[in-house]
């Protein structure tokens, strides 16, 4: 399992589009924003992308739990037919 974690000294970028994406699903801006003090963008939006695939086929109930779990695991790639 491939994490995406940043170190204490980065200065954190915040990709509002991306903030905007996950809110869609139910999370928080705080909660949003401080994904991306532990993850990198391109891992935040490959999750947000297999999470947004799974609520479009209406294979996920709960897309606010899904898309945290996604962040948590790392569901992108290979992951994608979950």
């Amino acid at each position: 399992m491939t994490r995406s974690t940043r170190s204490s000294s980065e200065p954190v970028a915040i990709d509002e589009a991306l903030v905007a994406r996950m809110m869609t699903l139910g999370m928080s801006r705080e909660e949003a924003e401080d994904a991306f003090a532990l993850h990198s963008r391109s891992y935040i939006e490959g999750n947000l992308k297999v999470v947004e695939a799974r609520v479009q086929a209406a294979a996920v109930k709960t897309p606010l739990s899904y898309l945290r779990a996604a962040l948590a695991a790392d569901y992108r790639d290979d992951r994608i037919k979950r």
